[in-house]
């Protein structure tokens, strides 16, 4: 009686946590569905959502990382303005440290610039580095031959739908620093160098779903970048031209 008793409860408990299991997980299905559908409410006229995503965790820590490069950096350069050195003239090298003459003005003005110039620096690089990981990426193939296709893209810093727009034909996509990852280089960008990045582990692509894989979500991203109805119909034709 008690085995069976046992054995009860046993089946129960795997159908509770099944239960459990499919619950969560439509729930995450729905708050995705949720997401996106409120985020393609904020999508400019003209232009079709491609990837939609979040920013790196790191990122979120920028504003906290510029406070403590220019603390720091300003604390510096404090410190070499009021640098100063033994006494040259005779008869007074044995005077305390506080009574020390100051170092000339071009050495202390050289030294406290180029730490501000470095705080700067560092801080540039980190914001710079907060937008380039993009978080949304939108599509307009264009209509006619007159009129380019453009593509928008939402860094970290940026507002929804006020991202850099370029021409597509100025962009290039490759690869990234894992399989999930894609690149965009753009010749019109202020820092062509620097190309955008995302990761496909970190946000959905609505041509995909948002139960797919990186992989398929990579492959949809890409039919959707390169026109997917044209590029299929022209692979259909051209075999058939070639025969003739």
């Amino acid at each position: 009686m008690s085995f069976r008793l046992l054995n009860t409860m046993r089946v129960s408990r795997v159908f509770l946590r099944t239960l459990s299991s499919k619950a969560a997980t439509s729930q995450t299905t729905a708050s995705r569905a949720t997401t996106l559908s409120t985020k393609s409410s904020n999508i400019p006229e003209g232009y079709q959502l491609m990837f939609d995503g979040v920013a790196p965790r790191w990122s979120r820590w920028t504003f906290l990382f510029v406070g403590l490069i220019v603390l720091s950096s300003g604390n510096l350069a404090e410190g070499i303005l009021h640098l100063r050195q033994k006494p040259t003239i005779k008869g007074e090298e044995n005077l305390p440290e506080a009574d020390w003459e100051l170092r000339p003005l071009w050495q202390r003005a050289a030294g406290a610039s180029l730490f501000l110039g470095m705080g700067v620096a560092a801080s540039l690089i980190a914001f710079t580095a907060r937008n380039r990981n993009a978080v949304r990426v939108l599509i307009r193939h264009s209509k006619t031959k007159g009129q380019p296709s453009l593509i928008m893209v939402e860094g970290g810093g940026s507002r929804e739908g006020r991202g850099y727009v370029f021409e597509l034909a100025d962009c290039k996509v490759g690869p990234g620093r894992i399989e999930s990852e894609i690149t965009i280089h753009s010749k019109t960008s202020r820092m062509p160098w620097w190309p955008f990045i995302f990761d496909f582990s970190r946000g959905d692509v609505p041509a995909a779903g948002a139960e797919a894989s990186a992989w398929d979500k990579r492959q949809a991203f890409m039919q959707t970048w390169e026109n997917k109805e044209y590029r299929q119909l022209t692979r259909r034709v051209q075999p058939l031209v070639n025969q003739y």
